[in-house]
């Protein structure tokens, strides 16, 4: 993200890499770095506190608990990197039997509809509950290419 802003504005800026984000909100809240790039859950103790404010979101739609905050790319930011979702997803062994995989990503998917869960998610401000393998598929197939051609653009080869 760091270098995608670089490029697009013609700054300088480093990158500080963070083993979590618990220190990194700690920096941003002391004023030791000048901004971040984390997590809702993570982010909102500084925010609520005033320490720091949200300057854009990195969806393509705006977040629920962040309703006044533009996306990137509502802002101009119109790089692939700006277009692609951060996920969470369930992953096993390749082996698994078809019916399995199938009726874990059917729980899940039931899961989310569940008032806990959806409590949950709401506390992380995570805007979507599970979806479907056939939906992870797809955001993979989408979305994958453009992850590598973002990080090939840095000059970092995959493994």
């Amino acid at each position: 993200m760091a270098e995608t802003l670089n490029r697009h504005y013609g700054l300088k800026m480093e990158a500080v890499h963070y083993r979590g984000e618990a220190l990194m909100w700690q920096d941003v809240a002391s004023g030791a770095v000048q901004g971040a790039s984390g997590s809702y859950a993570s982010a909102s103790p500084v925010l609520q506190s005033g320490a720091g404010r949200p300057i854009a979101v990195p969806t393509m739609e705006r977040m629920r608990k962040l309703p006044d905050v533009a996306t990137f790319y509502e802002q101009g930011l119109t790089e692939k990197a700006f277009q692609v979702r951060g996920w969470v997803g369930a992953s096993g062994p390749v082996g698994i039997p078809e019916e399995i995989v199938q009726k874990l990503s059917d729980m899940m998917v039931e899961c989310g509809k569940t008032e806990r869960i959806q409590k949950i998610i709401d506390t992380f401000g995570i805007d979507e509950a599970a979806r479907d393998r056939a939906y992870f598929r797809k955001v993979m197939n989408e979305e994958g290419p453009v992850w590598i051609d973002v990080i090939k653009s840095l000059n970092i080869e995959p493994q």
